[in-house]
């Protein structure tokens, strides 16, 4: 179990005995989509939907496999899962019992074709059309239960609650899934095809045990997703048992938006994998980066690595890795990040290509314990209109790449707002010829000699009480006599605070450095 210490006091235990990875949500690539700007034109599923096709209903309490499903409902979710059609939507009906299944859905082979195990659950296999999408739906008091009745997990016996099956234009929304041994909601497990148009909204995800690539929200080879207004938590993972072939197949990820979702005790809160981007290996060429990604809105509460963008998965010894993706255009925007180690990791240094262009502004970081953003192998990164409250340990901290084609840059960094810190230090270029320590915000405003730096940083920053509604009960909401009100770059306000702006309007796309195209 791995615990937090924060002046002598105990922070949290995270409820996991996690030696690799545990996550809420995980968006893992084989190789890259192109890339446009952050957001770029969405071809995600729009709301309202207009339905096309029929209103089927399952009621594993009072249903039959004999009806119609649109008079009288079915009993068997697979079964209705099975009769869906372009512009059909799905009624899971709460009927006070869960819905499980240990039905086979899918096999996973070896390189010779040998089965290795086999993938139980529930699988959506029809895909629905850009005018005529399919919707999953629970219905009730209660949010419809999949519980698939795991507590821990079995290597030859993988469960899901929900497999997406190379499909797309489907929305999932509001059910409750837990105690599986894999992943709540997945995508096809071998990243072997590409799923998109993908919305997972106002879900209960929670209890999910499982080894290698584990997830309670798992997109392989994913694109023009929403992940909305889902509560994810307790996750739990051991990899150290399982031998899991590495994926060495897949498509990439272009044009994720994760958004208004609240993620809680587990180990990593949102996992993005960019494998094997630009790897003759993989059957690829060209490098193209994973793009287009926007993390906004989100309550991050107890989370050891609330965003950790990687370049590599490595097998259970950590021999088995191909560290060459990129990622290029993404914003990190009005999350709260509460008790958390790192609220941003990204490590590419290792990367055979240049990552580029992350915009994080509009955030709260409260009591974090690791260094909030630890980076490596990224240029342009803009930080502006940030409350770092508590921070026990480097605001910034930078790493020198290992592979000398690469850089760090920081073209922006202001308008931030600092308060109550333990530490109140900046490191760049740690491990290379640059390496430097900036120890407070007077000497930080000095830095811009240092080469990662365009500009003196942080010269319009402040160090005051940001006046929250009410910290203590975990309202992070900004008084309205709070100094951070309207303080902001664009006139707006500061930290993770919808609504309170001036009537200045901030640009829709508030980065210098983002190509619109």
């Amino acid at each position: 179990m791995i615990s937090y210490f924060i002046n002598n006091t105990l922070l949290w235990p995270v409820k996991s005995t996690c030696k690799w990875l545990c996550l809420a949500v995980a968006l893992a690539t084989l190789h890259g989509c192109g890339g446009s700007a952050s957001g770029g034109e969405q071809t995600i599923i729009a709301s309202p939907i207009d339905l096309t096709g029929a209103t089927l209903r399952v009621n594993n309490v009072s249903g039959s496999d004999l009806a119609d499903g649109i008079n009288d409902p079915y009993q068997t979710l697979q079964h209705a899962l099975d009769q869906l059609r372009p512009g059909d939507l799905l009624v899971i009906e709460d009927t006070g019992q869960p819905y499980s299944s240990t039905a086979v859905i899918a096999q996973e082979l070896d390189s010779n074709d040998n089965l290795l195990r086999t993938l139980r659950g529930y699988k959506v296999s029809v895909s629905g059309t850009q005018n005529s999408p399919i919707i999953i739906e629970g219905r009730g008091s209660n949010r419809p239960e999949i519980n698939q009745l795991q507590s821990g997990s079995v290597a030859s016996n993988a469960t899901v609650g929900l497999l997406l099956d190379c499909v797309s234009h489907i929305v999932v929304r509001n059910l409750e899934i837990h105690s599986a041994n894999e992943a709540g909601i997945t995508t096809a497990t071998d990243g072997a095809c590409q799923t998109s148009n993908i919305v997972i909204e106002g879900n209960h995800i929670h209890n999910i045990y499982g080894e290698k690539y584990v997830g309670g929200i798992r997109m392989m080879g994913a694109s023009d997703v929403v992940i909305s207004n889902n509560h994810i938590h307790d996750i739990f993972s051991n990899e150290s048992a399982e031998n899991k072939p590495l994926i060495t197949k897949g498509a990439g990820i272009h044009n994720i938006i994760v958004e208004n979702n609240r993620l809680e005790f587990i180990d990593t809160g949102i996992a993005i994998n960019a494998q094997g981007i630009g790897n003759s290996v993989f059957g690829l060429e060209n490098p193209e980066p994973v793009s287009a990604i926007q993390i906004k809105n989100n309550v991050f509460d107890t989370v050891a690595d609330a965003l950790s963008f990687t370049t590599h998965i490595s097998d259970a010894v950590s021999a088995d890795e191909t560290n060459t993706g990129l990622f290029v255009n993404f914003d990190v925007a009005g999350n709260t990040f509460e008790q958390v180690g790192s609220a941003l990791h990204l490590r590419a240094d290792t990367a055979q290509d240049q990552s580029d262009s992350a915009c994080v502004y509009n955030n709260s970081f409260i009591n974090t314990v690791g260094p909030a953003l630890d980076i490596a192998g990224l240029t342009n990164l803009e930080l502006f209109n940030n409350i770092f409250v508590m921070p026990q340990s480097e605001i910034l901290l930078t790493h020198a790449p290992d592979n000398a084609d690469l850089s760090n840059s920081i073209l922006y960094s202001d308008h931030n707002l600092f308060y109550e810190f333990v530490s109140l230090r900046w490191r760049l270029g740690i491990g290379g010829p640059s390496a430097a320590i900036y120890a407070d915000l007077p000497n930080w405003q000095l830095a811009s000699s240092h080469p990662e730096l365009t500009a003196n940083p942080d010269l319009l920053a402040t160090i005051e009480d940001p006046q929250f509604v009410d910290a203590l009960n975990g309202d992070y909401t900004l008084d309205i006599d709070s100094p951070a009100i309207a303080a902001g770059r664009f006139g707006i306000s500061i930290g993770a605070n919808d609504g309170l702006v001036a009537p200045v309007d901030m640009p829709e796309f508030p980065c210098a450095a983002r190509e619109v195209n």
